[in-house]
């Protein structure tokens, strides 16, 4: 493993590190990205729990604001009228971004690499935009995938903001 010298930036320690990287055999290889990922996860697991909340209330406020600029797009580009009641709109969507964000944590804990995260990302978004009735209708899937489209937040989601932006809905209206 290589140490830091206080005289040399840590970009040119990066370089011969990787340099030194290329003379190894495959599985030597291996053995070092491997033991480089543990020290990461290992770096991570040691962060104070309050860096870990405030990165997750970031996130939160990142999908929140995005939440804003779609909406102001559809209303003001796209002269889409919202005709439903917007703090309903803004409430149910704060649910709905909390339990993304969840799943989110929860695929990333049970994943031990960004790569692996990143795949298993994928296997709940690719299910959630095909089966939330998005694309199709809920109606023209068989029964099981209509059952496990139930288990999906962006099912529920879909519905909410059809509801109260197309159809004006209020909240017992759009309860089940």
């Amino acid at each position: 493993m290589m140490r830091e010298v206080a005289a040399v930036p840590r970009d040119v320690l990066v370089v011969l590190d990787e340099a030194y990287n290329e003379y190894l055999e495959p599985d030597q290889q291996a053995d070092r990205r491997k033991a480089h990922q543990l020290g990461q996860r290992r770096d991570h697991a040691q962060q104070p729990v309050d860096h870990r909340q405030h990165q997750h209330v970031r996130r939160r406020l990142l999908a929140f604001a995005q939440l804003v600029l779609i909406l102001l797009l559809m209303t003001t580009v796209f002269r889409v009228p919202i005709h439903g009641s917007v703090p309903l709109l803004f409430l149910l969507s704060i649910v709905y971004l909390f339990a993304l964000l969840s799943l989110g944590l929860l695929v990333s804990s049970w994943s031990k690499t960004q790569m692996e995260a990143i795949q298993r990302t994928q296997m709940f978004l690719l299910p959630s935009s095909m089966l939330s009735g998005y694309i199709f209708p809920l109606s023209s899937l068989p029964a099981p995938l209509r059952v496990f489209a139930q288990l999906l937040p962006a099912t529920h989601f879909i519905k909410i903001s059809r509801g109260i932006i197309i159809r004006g809905a209020g909240f017992w209206d759009l309860w089940p």
